[in-house]
């Protein structure tokens, strides 16, 4: 039981302007053990990624409004967004040119839907490996020493 404690949270934003896409890709990644949260447009996710600090964020390449490279870009520069967030580009297009914008653009990975579960136990492995570094390295607050009867430290 206090290994699976051990196990960092894998927070996962999904990123899709097809709701169904979107929300039974939310419901695959929490039966794989993420916590999810779904948005169904770039500003809809801008605002999720302030407030979710999510750890993943897959992101449907072609969207009406900001495109899935807009979102990403845009996403990287808020305050809330982890420098070590993973950013995952996800489209039906398997053309070269696609995947190479999205290298371009400096999306960490670009999986083709029907994404694939395996690719997404991958990612998540990362994931949670990158939670583990950050958590065993940030820097911790010294704790406070207790006061003693007289109030003194």
């Amino acid at each position: 039981m206090e290994e699976a404690r051990a196990i960092p949270e894998v927070r996962v934003l999904v990123v899709d302007d097809n709701v169904d896409a979107a929300t039974s890709l939310g419901y695959l990644l929490q039966l794989m053990g993420a916590k999810t949260a779904v948005a169904f447009g770039g500003d809809m996710a801008l605002r999720l990624v302030r407030l979710f600090q999510p750890g993943v964020v897959l992101i449907d390449l072609r969207m009406p409004g900001l495109d899935g490279c807009e979102v990403m870009r845009e996403a990287r520069e808020l305050p809330e967004c982890e420098p070590g967030t993973l950013f995952v580009c996800f489209s039906a297009s398997r053309d070269e040119a696609d995947r190479r914008r999205c290298s371009d653009a400096g999306f960490d990975y670009f999986v083709t839907k029907p994404v694939d579960p395996g690719e997404l136990a991958t990612i998540l492995g990362v994931a949670q490996q990158r939670a583990r570094a950050e958590r065993r390295f940030r820097p911790t607050r010294p704790t406070p020493r207790p006061a003693d009867a007289s109030g003194r430290r």
